[in-house]
């Protein structure tokens, strides 16, 4: 059978060519401590930890400046397709454009005058 799904592309860009490879084509299995070794995911836990896990990465994601994120997610995607360039300038237009939010100044005012976790 032949790969599906995408798997060759992403699995080629999660972990090297060559490891995307030798997975495929030994058809060899990946429990889950060698997927979180290889980066195919993020962290092992234990089935009842995963909801409090999730919830907890969640809100700490959820705490953080709504938009610089909603930029760097895009900047993260589109990394994969770009050259360094291209990256390069992108990140120095959203720092430019995220300085001038009110979550930076906030940030800023919380953490360096007032030594304080931001709101």
């Amino acid at each position: 059978l032949h790969t599906e799904f995408g798997i060759s592309y992403f699995l080629a860009r999660l972990t090297n060519p060559s490891k995307a490879l030798e997975l495929i084509l030994t058809s060899e299995f990946v429990d889950a401590r060698e997927a979180e070794r290889l980066g195919l995911v993020n962290k092992v836990v234990s089935p009842e930890r995963v909801e409090s896990e999730a919830m907890e990465l969640a809100t700490k994601i959820a705490r953080g400046p709504w938009f610089a994120i909603r930029l760097i997610k895009k900047d993260v995607y589109e990394g994969v397709r770009a050259d360094l360039k291209m990256i390069l300038e992108r990140e120095a237009l959203g720092q430019a454009i995220c300085l001038r939010t009110e979550d930076a100044k906030e940030g800023h005012k919380s953490v360096d005058r007032e030594k304080r976790a931001p709101v």
